[in-house]
């Protein structure tokens, strides 16, 4: 793959429905039954109870991977936010999201109450929260991050295209730095709204459960940068509509197969592109290739992190 507008990944967050160690590989699934709500309790170690009163769910889930990938590249605990801003550097900071299906509880109960109540009784921050970008808005707004800020919806691509937004805006010269990740969450009334989320019939995934949650990385352009990288792990992402994986030799893919650790759902991509930055970092010497695919549609995009 061509390398050009690869991005380096100083630090990283995410929050799931299955817990902290299911990118590991430790957790598996296949035994739970329904569908998984992600825990957020913890934001309120970076954030007073009170800024959430009127944040989605959505918006909660992404804004602590967020807060934890900033903690991280800080140095560690909430003060990691705080040391970063006090340096100016969330000034330039680019915020883009991956999404599936975007904020949708409350995009339904905005619909529910059309149905129920007309159009005039319909929950006004229902309808404020449908819009498709209010979710990078308001965590935006609760990290201080004042640098362009977007989100990208392309299906099970979503993740890839956030990381090529990101890359984007960073070698254009609009931000320094950028958190971009993929956020998705669920909801019981899929089933009659979304059906293209769910298991097919026979599929290998129809044991598995719905799951929800985010992944975020703080990244870096890596071109330019002198010296050797060490073991700073870097993406490159790549588009071609063959269904082919254009993977370098020796590499190791991760597929839809790893649907048996993390439950059914849009997230692959980012949980398995966030194991092989986590095992680069280690001090694998191996190349990872994380594809996805836009169901019946072809195309393909794949992020190699090497």
């Amino acid at each position: 793959m061509a390398h050009e507008n690869a991005l380096a990944v100083r630090a990283w967050g995410f929050v799931h429905s299955l817990g902290q160690d299911v990118w590991k590989g430790r957790l598996s699934c296949k035994s739970a039954q329904g569908a998984l709500r992600a825990d957020t309790e913890n934001l309120t170690d970076f954030v007073p109870k009170k800024n959430l009163r009127r944040m989605p769910h959505y918006a909660r889930m992404a804004a602590l991977a967020a807060f934890r990938a900033l903690s991280m590249a800080g140095e560690g605990g909430p003060l990691g936010r705080s040391d970063l801003q006090d340096a100016g550097a969330l000034r330039n900071m680019a915020f883009v999201i991956g999404t599936a299906y975007g904020c949708v509880q409350t995009n339904l109960d905005f619909l529910d109450g059309i149905i129920e109540s007309g159009p005039g009784l319909s929950s006004p921050s229902a309808f404020s929260h449908a819009v498709g970008n209010v979710g990078a808005g308001l965590v935006t707004s609760l990290l201080g991050i004042e640098g362009p800020c977007s989100t990208v919806m392309l299906f099970d691509l979503s993740f890839a295209g956030a990381v090529t937004a990101a890359a984007s805006l960073l070698g254009a010269g609009h931000a320094d730095a950028a958190l971009v990740g993929a956020v998705d969450e669920i909801d019981a009334r899929f089933s009659g709204c979304c059906p293209q989320i769910l298991p097919a019939e026979n599929s290998s995934s129809e044991s598995l459960p719905l799951t929800e949650g985010a992944v975020f990385l703080y990244v870096e352009r890596a071109a330019g940068v002198c010296g050797n990288l060490g073991r700073t792990p870097r993406l490159s992402v790549c588009w071609n509509d063959s269904g082919r994986i254009l993977a370098p030799a020796g590499a190791v893919v991760f597929g839809q197969e790893r649907e048996v650790l993390y439950g059914h759902g849009p997230l692959t991509q980012a949980l398995n592109v966030l194991a092989a930055v986590t095992r680069i970092g280690g001090g694998s010497t191996n190349v990872f290739v994380c594809p996805a695919q836009a169901g019946s549609g072809g195309r393909r995009a794949v992020v190699e992190v090497f």
